[in-house]
């Protein structure tokens, strides 16, 4: 059984820069191309940048006029939209993930000057927590006369955010 390798990059250029590249091997300005296909200046060179798709229709066209293939250009933006769509997933998850731990070390250090130690049972707790539920237990901290009153009013105070 043969094994199939994939390649994932870190980086990839939208399908107009491979398009611009290809202008300027013939010699053809964006404003030539945009008359030759019946495009607007303006919405081609969105396409050039990558701020617009290549759909379907227009990837017709271009094969017409340029001799490369629809599919390549159908496939090449389908898999620029799934970079994009893996990249912000990414971005996305990584920058919950670090609001998360961060939002938890100022509370656990306003508990531990308040009140000393932190039971484990506590920081298990608020690990458990989202962002918002973690703000809502501020005040609960600062109002709380004891760690134990706060560790009472904990499982209350988290069901506030969700």
């Amino acid at each position: 059984m043969t094994q199939k390798l994939q390649y994932h990059p870190d980086f990839m250029y939208p399908p107009g820069e491979t398009l611009k590249e290809k202008l300027e091997e013939l010699g053809l300005s964006p404003h030539d191309l945009a008359v030759r296909l019946g495009w607007t200046l303006k919405h081609l060179r969105a396409v050039l940048r990558g701020a617009a798709e290549i759909t379907p229709t227009m990837a017709g066209q271009l094969e017409t006029e340029l001799a490369i293939p629809a599919h390549f250009w159908l496939a090449y933006q389908k898999h620029y939209n799934e970079y994009l769509a893996a990249k912000a997933l990414a971005e996305t998850t990584w920058s919950h993930l670090v609001l998360e731990q961060g939002a938890r070390r100022p509370l656990l250090r306003l508990l531990q000057r308040r009140f000393g130690s932190v039971p484990i049972t506590v920081r298990d707790d608020l690990s458990a927590l989202d962002v918002d539920q973690i703000e809502n237990l501020v005040d609960v901290a600062l109002a709380a006369p004891t760690i134990e009153e706060f560790a009472r009013r904990l499982p209350a105070q988290a069901q506030v955010g969700r």
